[in-house]
Protein backbone atom coordinates (compact mmCIF):
# COMPACT_ATOMS: atom_id res chain seq x y z
CA UNK A 1 0.00 0.00 0.00
CA UNK A 2 1.09 3.54 -0.63
CA UNK A 3 2.08 5.52 2.44
CA UNK A 4 1.02 8.90 1.04
CA UNK A 5 -1.13 10.64 3.67
CA UNK A 6 -3.16 13.82 4.02
CA UNK A 7 -1.59 16.47 6.27
CA UNK A 8 -1.13 20.22 6.64
CA UNK A 9 1.53 20.41 3.92
CA UNK A 10 -0.35 18.36 1.31
CA UNK A 11 -1.16 19.64 -2.18
CA UNK A 12 -4.69 18.40 -2.87
CA UNK A 13 -7.02 18.55 -5.87
CA UNK A 14 -10.71 17.86 -5.15
CA UNK A 15 -13.26 17.11 -7.88
CA UNK A 16 -16.99 17.22 -7.21
CA UNK A 17 -16.72 19.93 -4.56
CA UNK A 18 -20.26 21.17 -5.26
CA UNK A 19 -21.72 17.73 -4.49
CA UNK A 20 -22.82 16.28 -1.17
CA UNK A 21 -19.73 14.28 -0.17
CA UNK A 22 -17.21 16.33 -2.14
CA UNK A 23 -18.44 19.61 -0.67
CA UNK A 24 -18.25 18.35 2.90
CA UNK A 25 -14.79 16.86 2.34
CA UNK A 26 -13.61 20.11 0.80
CA UNK A 27 -14.88 22.07 3.81
CA UNK A 28 -13.26 19.67 6.26
CA UNK A 29 -9.86 19.78 4.52
CA UNK A 30 -10.00 23.58 4.29
CA UNK A 31 -10.73 23.85 8.01
CA UNK A 32 -7.91 21.44 8.95
CA UNK A 33 -5.47 23.04 6.55
CA UNK A 34 -3.33 22.01 3.58
CA UNK A 35 -0.48 23.62 1.63
CA UNK A 36 -2.57 24.01 -1.55
CA UNK A 37 -6.20 23.05 -2.02
CA UNK A 38 -7.67 23.20 -5.52
CA UNK A 39 -11.36 22.61 -6.24
CA UNK A 40 -12.22 21.58 -9.79
CA UNK A 41 -15.66 23.02 -10.57
CA UNK A 42 -17.72 22.85 -13.75
CA UNK A 43 -19.29 26.09 -14.92
CA UNK A 44 -23.00 26.43 -15.62
CA UNK A 45 -24.61 28.68 -18.24
CA UNK A 46 -25.86 31.16 -15.63
CA UNK A 47 -23.35 30.62 -12.84
CA UNK A 48 -19.57 30.55 -12.99
CA UNK A 49 -17.37 28.12 -11.09
CA UNK A 50 -16.60 30.49 -8.23
CA UNK A 51 -20.26 31.31 -7.64
CA UNK A 52 -21.25 27.65 -7.65
CA UNK A 53 -18.58 26.70 -5.14
CA UNK A 54 -19.27 29.70 -2.91
CA UNK A 55 -22.93 28.76 -2.75
CA UNK A 56 -22.07 25.16 -1.82
CA UNK A 57 -19.66 26.24 0.91
CA UNK A 58 -22.08 28.63 2.53
CA UNK A 59 -22.14 31.84 0.49
CA UNK A 60 -19.61 34.51 -0.40
CA UNK A 61 -18.97 35.52 3.21
CA UNK A 62 -17.93 32.00 4.17
CA UNK A 63 -16.01 31.56 0.92
CA UNK A 64 -13.99 34.75 1.39
CA UNK A 65 -13.46 33.99 5.08
CA UNK A 66 -13.20 30.43 6.34
CA UNK A 67 -12.66 28.91 2.90
CA UNK A 68 -10.52 31.63 1.31
CA UNK A 69 -7.65 29.15 0.92
CA UNK A 70 -9.68 27.07 -1.55
CA UNK A 71 -8.52 27.79 -5.10
CA UNK A 72 -11.27 27.44 -7.69
CA UNK A 73 -10.24 25.76 -10.92
CA UNK A 74 -12.63 25.80 -13.86
CA UNK A 75 -12.89 22.40 -15.51
CA UNK A 76 -14.92 19.30 -16.28
CA UNK A 77 -13.86 15.71 -15.64
CA UNK A 78 -15.69 14.63 -18.80
CA UNK A 79 -13.21 16.59 -20.93
CA UNK A 80 -9.57 15.74 -21.79
CA UNK A 81 -7.06 17.08 -19.25
CA UNK A 82 -10.12 17.56 -17.00
CA UNK A 83 -10.94 20.70 -19.00
CA UNK A 84 -8.41 22.72 -16.98
CA UNK A 85 -6.86 25.79 -18.58
CA UNK A 86 -3.18 25.55 -19.41
CA UNK A 87 -1.74 27.80 -16.68
CA UNK A 88 -3.63 26.11 -13.87
CA UNK A 89 -2.97 22.70 -15.38
CA UNK A 90 0.78 23.34 -15.34
CA UNK A 91 0.73 24.30 -11.64
CA UNK A 92 -1.37 21.38 -10.53
CA UNK A 93 0.62 18.85 -12.55
CA UNK A 94 3.80 20.12 -10.93
CA UNK A 95 2.63 20.06 -7.30
CA UNK A 96 -0.43 17.88 -6.69
CA UNK A 97 0.12 14.92 -4.32
CA UNK A 98 -3.45 13.74 -3.69
CA UNK A 99 -6.40 13.80 -6.08
CA UNK A 100 -9.66 13.32 -4.22
CA UNK A 101 -12.11 12.31 -6.93
CA UNK A 102 -15.71 12.86 -5.80
CA UNK A 103 -17.23 14.06 -9.09
CA UNK A 104 -19.99 11.69 -10.15
CA UNK A 105 -23.31 11.52 -11.94
CA UNK A 106 -25.65 9.72 -9.55
CA UNK A 107 -28.77 9.44 -11.70
CA UNK A 108 -30.38 6.00 -12.00
CA UNK A 109 -31.87 6.85 -15.42
CA UNK A 110 -29.62 9.30 -17.32
CA UNK A 111 -27.38 6.59 -18.73
CA UNK A 112 -25.52 8.70 -21.29
CA UNK A 113 -24.61 11.35 -18.72
CA UNK A 114 -23.61 8.65 -16.23
CA UNK A 115 -21.21 7.10 -18.71
CA UNK A 116 -19.78 10.45 -19.78
CA UNK A 117 -19.01 11.58 -16.24
CA UNK A 118 -18.30 8.32 -14.41
CA UNK A 119 -16.42 6.37 -17.10
CA UNK A 120 -14.92 8.89 -19.49
CA UNK A 121 -14.16 11.04 -16.45
CA UNK A 122 -12.05 8.24 -14.96
CA UNK A 123 -10.11 7.83 -18.21
CA UNK A 124 -9.37 11.56 -18.29
CA UNK A 125 -8.41 11.51 -14.61
CA UNK A 126 -5.94 8.68 -15.19
CA UNK A 127 -4.35 10.48 -18.13
CA UNK A 128 -4.04 13.63 -16.05
CA UNK A 129 -2.53 11.76 -13.07
CA UNK A 130 0.06 10.10 -15.32
CA UNK A 131 1.21 13.54 -16.46
CA UNK A 132 1.79 14.77 -12.89
CA UNK A 133 5.30 15.06 -11.55
CA UNK A 134 4.69 13.53 -8.10
CA UNK A 135 2.55 10.53 -9.11
CA UNK A 136 -0.38 11.57 -6.94
CA UNK A 137 -2.46 9.23 -4.86
CA UNK A 138 -5.92 8.96 -6.47
CA UNK A 139 -8.59 8.70 -3.79
CA UNK A 140 -11.77 7.55 -5.49
CA UNK A 141 -15.08 8.04 -3.71
CA UNK A 142 -16.97 5.09 -5.13
CA UNK A 143 -20.12 3.43 -3.78
CA UNK A 144 -20.63 0.25 -1.80
CA UNK A 145 -23.54 -0.37 -4.19
CA UNK A 146 -20.98 -1.07 -6.94
CA UNK A 147 -21.52 -4.68 -5.91
CA UNK A 148 -24.64 -4.71 -8.09
CA UNK A 149 -27.51 -7.14 -7.51
CA UNK A 150 -25.98 -8.87 -4.50
CA UNK A 151 -27.48 -11.77 -2.60
CA UNK A 152 -28.71 -11.08 0.95
CA UNK A 153 -25.88 -11.00 3.48
CA UNK A 154 -22.71 -9.12 4.31
CA UNK A 155 -20.82 -7.80 1.28
CA UNK A 156 -17.01 -7.99 1.56
CA UNK A 157 -14.60 -5.31 0.41
CA UNK A 158 -12.60 -7.37 -2.07
CA UNK A 159 -12.73 -6.61 -5.79
CA UNK A 160 -14.84 -4.49 -8.12
CA UNK A 161 -17.83 -6.11 -9.83
CA UNK A 162 -18.60 -4.62 -13.27
CA UNK A 163 -19.40 -8.11 -14.61
CA UNK A 164 -22.14 -8.67 -12.03
CA UNK A 165 -25.81 -8.00 -12.69
CA UNK A 166 -26.58 -4.36 -11.99
CA UNK A 167 -29.90 -2.65 -11.38
CA UNK A 168 -28.82 0.46 -13.28
CA UNK A 169 -25.99 2.14 -15.15
CA UNK A 170 -24.89 4.10 -12.09
CA UNK A 171 -23.79 1.14 -9.96
CA UNK A 172 -22.18 -0.52 -12.99
CA UNK A 173 -20.25 2.68 -13.75
CA UNK A 174 -18.82 2.80 -10.21
CA UNK A 175 -17.65 -0.81 -10.47
CA UNK A 176 -16.17 -0.25 -13.92
CA UNK A 177 -14.41 2.92 -12.75
CA UNK A 178 -12.85 0.95 -9.89
CA UNK A 179 -11.68 -1.72 -12.32
CA UNK A 180 -9.98 0.86 -14.54
CA UNK A 181 -8.33 2.55 -11.59
CA UNK A 182 -6.97 -0.69 -10.16
CA UNK A 183 -5.67 -1.75 -13.59
CA UNK A 184 -3.84 1.56 -14.09
CA UNK A 185 -0.82 0.76 -11.94
CA UNK A 186 -1.11 4.16 -10.26
CA UNK A 187 -1.44 4.67 -6.48
CA UNK A 188 -5.16 4.29 -5.75
CA UNK A 189 -7.28 4.31 -2.62
CA UNK A 190 -10.96 3.41 -2.99
CA UNK A 191 -13.53 4.59 -0.46
CA UNK A 192 -16.99 3.05 -0.73
CA UNK A 193 -19.74 4.82 1.22
CA UNK A 194 -23.03 3.01 1.51
CA UNK A 195 -26.26 5.05 1.13
CA UNK A 196 -25.38 8.57 2.27
CA UNK A 197 -27.90 10.98 3.81
CA UNK A 198 -27.43 14.73 4.16
CA UNK A 199 -28.03 14.77 7.92
CA UNK A 200 -27.24 18.10 9.65
CA UNK A 201 -27.20 19.99 6.33
CA UNK A 202 -29.94 22.57 5.88
CA UNK A 203 -30.21 21.88 2.16
CA UNK A 204 -33.49 20.89 0.54
CA UNK A 205 -31.88 19.72 -2.71
CA UNK A 206 -29.58 17.22 -1.04
CA UNK A 207 -32.40 16.01 1.21
CA UNK A 208 -34.69 15.43 -1.79
CA UNK A 209 -32.04 13.74 -3.91
CA UNK A 210 -32.22 10.55 -1.82
CA UNK A 211 -35.43 10.80 0.23
CA UNK A 212 -37.82 12.39 -2.28
CA UNK A 213 -40.06 9.32 -2.37
CA UNK A 214 -40.59 8.90 1.39
CA UNK A 215 -43.35 11.55 1.72
CA UNK A 216 -45.08 9.92 -1.24
CA UNK A 217 -45.42 6.62 0.62
CA UNK A 218 -48.50 8.22 2.14
CA UNK A 219 -50.17 7.70 -1.23
CA UNK A 220 -50.00 3.91 -0.80
CA UNK A 221 -51.63 1.37 1.48
CA UNK A 222 -49.13 -1.38 0.59
CA UNK A 223 -45.89 -1.81 -1.35
CA UNK A 224 -43.68 -4.75 -2.45
CA UNK A 225 -40.98 -4.24 0.18
CA UNK A 226 -39.48 -6.90 2.42
CA UNK A 227 -39.98 -5.66 6.01
CA UNK A 228 -36.93 -7.60 7.23
CA UNK A 229 -34.60 -6.30 4.52
CA UNK A 230 -31.66 -4.41 6.00
CA UNK A 231 -30.57 -1.03 4.64
CA UNK A 232 -27.02 0.24 5.16
CA UNK A 233 -27.32 4.02 5.63
CA UNK A 234 -24.85 6.57 7.00
CA UNK A 235 -24.84 10.36 7.42
CA UNK A 236 -22.43 12.41 5.33
CA UNK A 237 -20.63 13.61 8.47
CA UNK A 238 -19.66 10.01 9.24
CA UNK A 239 -18.38 9.47 5.70
CA UNK A 240 -16.22 12.60 5.83
CA UNK A 241 -14.73 11.86 9.23
CA UNK A 242 -14.02 8.24 8.31
CA UNK A 243 -12.37 9.29 5.04
CA UNK A 244 -10.15 11.86 6.75
CA UNK A 245 -9.06 9.42 9.43
CA UNK A 246 -8.13 6.81 6.83
CA UNK A 247 -6.26 9.40 4.76
CA UNK A 248 -4.49 10.86 7.77
CA UNK A 249 -2.22 7.88 8.44
CA UNK A 250 -0.60 4.91 6.67
CA UNK A 251 -3.17 2.32 5.60
CA UNK A 252 -3.32 -1.45 5.55
CA UNK A 253 -5.68 -1.72 2.60
CA UNK A 254 -6.49 -0.09 -0.73
CA UNK A 255 -10.30 -0.23 -0.37
CA UNK A 256 -12.64 0.52 2.54
CA UNK A 257 -16.38 0.44 3.07
CA UNK A 258 -17.59 3.56 4.89
CA UNK A 259 -20.78 1.91 6.07
CA UNK A 260 -23.08 1.14 8.97
CA UNK A 261 -22.16 -2.53 8.79
CA UNK A 262 -24.01 -5.24 10.67
CA UNK A 263 -23.92 -3.33 13.93
CA UNK A 264 -25.96 -0.30 12.83
CA UNK A 265 -28.00 -1.18 9.74
CA UNK A 266 -31.70 -0.28 9.76
CA UNK A 267 -34.55 -2.47 8.51
CA UNK A 268 -37.41 -1.52 6.23
CA UNK A 269 -39.84 -2.42 9.00
CA UNK A 270 -38.37 0.03 11.53
CA UNK A 271 -38.16 2.79 8.90
CA UNK A 272 -41.79 2.20 7.88
CA UNK A 273 -42.88 2.35 11.52
CA UNK A 274 -41.03 5.64 11.93
CA UNK A 275 -42.75 7.05 8.84
CA UNK A 276 -46.15 5.90 10.08
CA UNK A 277 -45.60 7.97 13.22
CA UNK A 278 -43.91 10.92 11.51
CA UNK A 279 -46.70 11.37 8.97
CA UNK A 280 -49.47 10.29 11.39
CA UNK A 281 -50.81 7.72 9.00
CA UNK A 282 -54.34 6.57 9.87
CA UNK A 283 -53.26 2.98 9.12
CA UNK A 284 -49.73 1.51 8.94
CA UNK A 285 -48.11 1.06 5.55
CA UNK A 286 -48.28 -2.63 4.71
CA UNK A 287 -44.99 -4.12 3.52
CA UNK A 288 -45.37 -7.24 1.40
CA UNK A 289 -42.34 -9.34 0.48
CA UNK A 290 -41.69 -9.05 -3.29
CA UNK A 291 -41.96 -12.81 -3.79
CA UNK A 292 -45.46 -12.67 -2.26
CA UNK A 293 -46.58 -9.59 -4.21
CA UNK A 294 -48.90 -10.83 -6.95
CA UNK A 295 -50.75 -9.23 -9.90
CA UNK A 296 -53.87 -9.00 -7.76
CA UNK A 297 -51.93 -6.93 -5.16
CA UNK A 298 -50.63 -4.68 -7.89
CA UNK A 299 -54.11 -4.02 -9.27
CA UNK A 300 -55.45 -3.42 -5.77
CA UNK A 301 -52.76 -1.12 -4.41
CA UNK A 302 -51.41 0.58 -7.57
CA UNK A 303 -54.85 1.53 -8.75
CA UNK A 304 -54.90 5.21 -9.72
CA UNK A 305 -52.98 7.27 -12.31
CA UNK A 306 -51.16 9.11 -9.50
CA UNK A 307 -50.14 5.92 -7.74
CA UNK A 308 -49.06 4.33 -11.02
CA UNK A 309 -46.96 7.36 -11.92
CA UNK A 310 -45.18 7.55 -8.55
CA UNK A 311 -44.69 3.79 -8.39
CA UNK A 312 -43.18 3.85 -11.88
CA UNK A 313 -40.43 6.18 -10.70
CA UNK A 314 -40.06 4.45 -7.34
CA UNK A 315 -39.33 1.10 -9.00
CA UNK A 316 -35.71 2.20 -9.55
CA UNK A 317 -35.25 2.30 -5.77
CA UNK A 318 -37.12 -0.83 -4.75
CA UNK A 319 -34.29 -3.28 -5.65
CA UNK A 320 -31.98 -1.49 -3.22
CA UNK A 321 -34.57 -1.58 -0.44
CA UNK A 322 -35.12 -5.30 -1.02
CA UNK A 323 -31.53 -6.52 -1.43
CA UNK A 324 -31.11 -7.11 2.33
CA UNK A 325 -27.38 -6.45 2.32
CA UNK A 326 -25.00 -4.67 4.64
CA UNK A 327 -21.45 -3.74 3.78
CA UNK A 328 -18.61 -5.20 5.81
CA UNK A 329 -16.80 -2.43 7.73
CA UNK A 330 -14.08 -4.53 9.36
CA UNK A 331 -11.24 -2.79 7.53
CA UNK A 332 -12.41 0.61 8.72
CA UNK A 333 -12.74 -0.73 12.25
CA UNK A 334 -9.20 -2.14 12.17
CA UNK A 335 -7.99 1.45 11.93
CA UNK A 336 -10.77 3.51 13.53
CA UNK A 337 -12.36 2.33 16.76
CA UNK A 338 -16.17 2.28 16.77
CA UNK A 339 -16.27 4.14 20.10
CA UNK A 340 -14.42 7.12 18.66
CA UNK A 341 -16.38 7.04 15.38
CA UNK A 342 -19.85 5.59 16.02
CA UNK A 343 -22.48 5.27 13.31
CA UNK A 344 -25.54 7.32 14.33
CA UNK A 345 -28.83 5.48 14.09
CA UNK A 346 -30.69 6.37 10.90
CA UNK A 347 -33.89 6.94 12.86
CA UNK A 348 -32.19 9.54 15.06
CA UNK A 349 -31.75 12.00 12.19
CA UNK A 350 -34.32 10.85 9.63
CA UNK A 351 -36.96 13.27 10.93
CA UNK A 352 -34.60 16.26 10.62
CA UNK A 353 -33.94 15.45 6.97
CA UNK A 354 -37.59 14.77 6.20
CA UNK A 355 -38.47 18.20 7.56
CA UNK A 356 -36.77 19.56 4.41
CA UNK A 357 -38.65 17.30 1.99
CA UNK A 358 -42.18 18.41 1.15
CA UNK A 359 -44.80 16.25 -0.51
CA UNK A 360 -45.39 18.86 -3.23
CA UNK A 361 -41.72 18.95 -4.22
CA UNK A 362 -41.57 15.16 -4.13
CA UNK A 363 -44.52 14.92 -6.50
CA UNK A 364 -42.77 17.31 -8.87
CA UNK A 365 -39.60 15.21 -8.60
CA UNK A 366 -41.50 12.05 -9.46
CA UNK A 367 -43.04 13.66 -12.54
CA UNK A 368 -39.79 15.21 -13.80
CA UNK A 369 -37.01 12.61 -13.39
Amino acid sequence: MTEKTLHGESHVLVTGGTGLIGGELLKAIARRGSRRLWALVRERPRRNAGERLAQRLGGWTAFSGTFSAVEVVRGDVAEPALGIEQAARREIRRDVEIILHCASETSFIRNQTVRRTNIYGIDHLLSFARSCRREPLIVYVSSACQVGAARPGVVPEEGSTPAADHHNEYTWSKAEAERRLLASGLPVLILRPSIVISAALDDRCFARSILWFLPLLRLFDALPIDPDSRIDIVPVSFVVEAALRILGKPRRHGCYHLSAGEAAAATCRTVAQFLDDYYRRPAPLRLIRPQEWCPRDHRRYIDTPLRRGVFGRMRYYLPFLNMDVVFDDRRLREEVDRETLPVPSFLRYLGEVLDLVTEEESLLESQNP
